[in-house]
């Protein structure tokens, strides 16, 4: 298994054994980087995964599917770090090398967390992370929390010729980069900048539905119980549960009509706009679904489905992934979608799930449901040699036309959805009328609260 991943070529300047403290052996850091050698570690990855409490997103079955679609084949290399002690791998970190261009000019190196997205480092942290995953991170072996960082910072720090910059996406608070590696690379004398990314709710699952209805707010508590009567009842509309093939396809194809028509409503394309995010959710989906991680149910209106709601199930969590519902529907003023939510709160119960994970956004319903949130944010490191090797005016002028060209396609994308929903030439007005005041929030933010100086802070002093 060993030799299988060691890569003939690099091996003796990317390989590092680094004494930990750990008993009778040191740790051992091999690269991987290529797509067969990364395919084959799928069992070890995801058993390696479901032992050390990761969440879903560090799954090899999610990384090595966002690889399949999402990466760029001209500029990103696989660049994962498997740490073994004795024969044992104890250790992941899923990176991958993402080289920027333009016009075929290679000019930046990063040194990524697979499945990040690619706004933030596009749009000078303006807009923050397009990608699927809601919380990336490296993999630890219960025992081998501070072994694996130090080891990891220390092969970082040897090996920082081969990137100019470290960019940590979409990471939790509570993850084993923030309480681990990040702390370590500190010590190591790496500089980093922390802008704050999103709030993720979450509840931890109560003893009975009954129960955690009774804690709501009256008016809050009065809303659901209507939608959860309704959903019992069965009158004004019913749950099912998704299991048959022909059933599942219909569901799931119907659910992303319903997302898809709420997000263009509101003036945005939607993920599923995407043909590449349309393959890769197809793929996962199927792979999940086979692995027992899914949990979807449906609402109906007799036989017209008027919600959907689908659900990742892994490591006692279930992750509230993507829901749909119908606006126009005479049932919609019972919010079937919540009654689904109140369903997987149920069947969590029942399955002794200890946490259902509401995700990325502070969108209103969700504290309806729970007042305890965890923050992600976004990290970017460098060595401060790094920082005087990339500062000259060649580099910020490639940046700043990659920076035009991201926002320039972006815009186009969102004029097309106002276009689409008003008649030329209104659609003009509704676009300035619906982007200008997010546009400046989005500078705002960036320049003037999150981050109050553009230099890159030193938390060694």
């Amino acid at each position: 298994m060993i030799e299988m991943i060691i890569n003939t070529n690099d091996i003796s300047n990317l390989t590092s054994n680094v004494n930990n403290g750990i008993s009778d052996s040191e740790l051992k850091i091999l690269l991987v980087d290529t797509w067969s050698n990364f395919s084959n570690l799928e069992a070890d990855w995801n058993r390696l995964a479901e032992t050390s409490a990761a969440h879903i997103y560090q799954t090899h079955t999610w990384l090595s599917t966002w690889w399949k679609y999402y990466n760029d084949q001209k500029n990103d290399s696989l660049f994962i770090l498997i740490f073994y002690h004795r024969d044992n791998i104890v250790g992941i970190a899923p990176f991958y090398l993402q080289t920027d261009s333009v016009f075929g000019i290679k000019f930046y190196r990063r040194l990524c967390l697979l499945a990040s997205g690619n706004a933030f480092n596009k749009s000078f942290g303006i807009f923050l992370d397009d990608g699927p995953s809601d919380y990336l991170d490296i993999i630890v072996k219960p025992g081998y929390e501070k072994s694996v960082p130090d080891t990891l910072s220390d092969f970082l720090i040897e090996n920082s010729s081969k990137f100019d910059e470290i960019n940590l996406l979409n990471i939790r608070e509570d993850s084993k980069i923030n309480n681990h590696l990040l702390p370590a690379l500190q010590h190591k004398g790496f500089e980093y900048q922390i802008s704050f990314a999103d709030v993720c709710p979450y509840m931890t699952t109560p003893s009975s539905v009954e129960k955690f209805l009774n804690e709501r707010h009256q008016s809050v508590k009065r809303r659901l119980v209507q939608s959860w009567k309704a959903a019992k009842e069965g009158s004004i509309f019913s749950i099912r549960m998704v299991s048959t093939t022909d059933d599942y396809q219909e569901s799931i194809s119907r659910l992303i009509q319903l997302h898809q028509s709420r997000w263009n409503k509101i003036g945005y394309p939607g993920f599923f706009a995407s043909n590449q995010y349309r393959l890769f959710f197809s793929d996962i989906i199927m792979q999940f679904n086979r692995n027992g991680w899914l949990w979807f149910k449906t609402a109906h209106d007799g036989e017209h489905c008027i919600a959907g709601r689908l659900a990742f199930r892994f490591n006692d969590r279930l992750y509230d992934y993507l829901t749909g519902f119908d606006e126009s529907t005479p049932a919609a003023k019972r919010r079937p979608g919540l009654a689904l939510l109140i369903e997987m709160i149920d069947d969590a119960v029942r399955e002794k799930i200890a946490v259902i994970d509401l995700l990325r956004g502070n969108e209103a319903y969700k504290f309806e449901f729970t007042n305890t949130l965890i923050h992600n944010s976004n990290i970017r490191l460098r060595l401060p040699s790094q920082g005087k090797a990339i500062s000259n005016y060649a580099l910020q002028i490639l940046k700043f036309i990659s920076f035009i060209r991201f926002i320039f396609n972006k815009e186009i994308e969102l004029f097309k959805i106002q276009n689409k929903n008003h008649a030329f030439p209104l659609s003009f007005f509704y676009y300035f009328r619906f982007r200008s005041p997010m546009l400046l929030k989005k500078v705002k933010n960036r320049f003037l609260k999150i981050n109050k100086t553009n230099n890159y802070i030193d938390k060694s002093e």
